[in-house]
């Protein structure tokens, strides 16, 4: 498996950052990613134990733009939350 590609970037937003003080950090992967190589992923980037990996799908929308007066496309995701062992820390800055 190539997991080189896996993790395309740190999702760094308010609520994001304020849950990596807990051990909590958010990544944005790729569309075909499963758990196992996101886990993979980190521990071989990062050389830290994710206890828990999760994901969350979004999904495109389209969103009409009142100032063009059109429809525009808002492309979706695919991130996932990864969960470290305690004492364990990724420094993204």
């Amino acid at each position: 498996r190539d997991l080189s590609g896996v993790l395309l970037a740190p999702r760094l937003t308010e609520k994001s950052a304020s849950q990596n003080e807990h051990g909590r950090y958010t990544f944005v992967i790729r569309r075909n990613a499963t758990k196992y190589d996101v886990r993979d992923a980190v521990s071989l980037l990062f050389k830290v134990t994710p206890r828990k990996v999760t994901m969350v799908n979004r999904a495109p929308r389209t969103s009409h733009w009142r100032a063009k007066g059109r429809d525009v496309v808002v492309p979706g995701m695919k991130k996932a939350n990864v969960f470290l062992k305690k004492g364990d820390r990724i420094d993204l800055v």
